[in-house]
This record gives C-alpha cells, sequence and structure tokens, in this order.
C-alpha cells in the first residue's frame, strides 16, 4: 500500500469519526429544536439566561400587521401581509436592553440561522417575528408551512434573510 493511500485512508477514517462525533453532540440540541417547534416556542438565551416564549407573550407585546416582499427561487416576488410583532419589542418584554448587545442570532428548527444586527433591529419597522400570513397561521414544518414563527427583514427584498420555523433567540454581545 502506498504512502498516500494510507494518508488517505486515515484522512477518511477521521473525518467519519469527527462526522460520527458531531451527530452525537447534537443529538440534544436536535431533539430541543424538535420540542420547541412541536410546542411553538421560542427559546431566548443571552448572558447565561433563557426564558421560552410562545404565540400568547407575542400577543401580549402587541401584534402588528406589516407588508412584506416574498421573493423565493421559484416565484416572483410578491406582497404579503403578515401579522407578528417587531423583534426588539419582543426581545425588550422579556428585560433585554438591546442596547447592551451588539446582535441577535435566529435559529430555526432545521439548523438555518441568520444574525441581525443591534441597528437593524432597533429601527422602527424593519425585523419582524410573523406568525401569520395573508390572515391564516403559518402552519408547521410537517404541513410545509413556515412556522409556526418566521422572522422577516422588510429592509430584504429578496427575502434571503428570513428564517422559518424559529426556534431560537441568542442575543450576543
Amino acid at each position: 500500500m502506498s504512502k498516500t493511500s494510507k494518508r488517505l485512508i486515515i484522512l477518511f477514517v477521521g473525518l467519519g469519526f469527527f462526522f460520527i462525533l458531531s451527530l452525537f453532540l447534537n443529538k440534544n440540541t436536535l431533539a430541543q429544536r424538535k420540542e420547541l417547534l412541536e410546542n411553538s416556542q421560542i427559546l431566548i438565551k443571552w448572558d447565561q439566561n433563557q426564558v421560552k416564549v410562545g404565540l400568547a407573550d407575542l400577543e401580549s407585546v402587541g401584534t402588528k400587521e406589516f407588508e412584506a416582499i416574498l421573493d423565493t427561487s421559484t416565484t416572483k416576488p410578491v406582497i404579503k401581509d403578515y401579522t407578528g410583532v417587531q423583534l426588539y419589542k419582543l426581545i425588550e418584554n422579556t428585560g433585554i436592553d438591546l442596547n447592551e448587545y451588539k446582535m441577535l442570532i435566529i435559529t430555526g428548527a432545521d439548523g438555518f440561522s441568520v444574525a441581525y444586527t443591534r441597528d437593524e433591529v432597533l429601527a422602527e419597522g424593519n425585523v419582524y417575528l410573523a406568525f401569520k400570513e395573508d390572515d391564516e397561521y403559518l402552519g408547521g414544518y410537517e404541513d410545509g408551512g413556515t412556522g409556526p414563527f418566521q422572522a422577516i427583514v422588510i429592509s430584504d427584498t429578496f427575502s434571503n434573510r428570513r428564517c422559518k420555523w424559529v426556534v431560537e433567540i441568542g442575543v450576543t454581545k
């Protein structure tokens, strides 16, 4: 067996080991995301704190109807009507002072994450957490929906900074 073949075998064994290790380490995270999605909850984390919020919490903050462009890779851009809350209002309702932080990282049940700066979140009427589209609840992952919660950035005209199936919001310094 050549030296190159031995190195390739070692490389593939090492990659396989790291793949299995990452699956093992992510097992709890995946189970937690699934539970949050099934219970229509979002875990908000900051510093050493965390709190779960649901639809009732969003509604207590005060919902708002807004319009946003939906532009997917398979459809032409259309303006849709949404119902949700401004993200900064939900965060402040948990007692977090956004001026002490620089970024929010929103994660969906599928592991997709989007980072938003404090300034774009604090911009009035820019970043929302929606739960209805065209007066209908967003629907869950299993239903082919994008909810129960979806992060929408109004200033994003190509819809590429949206996050479907939101289950976690990390507020970071």
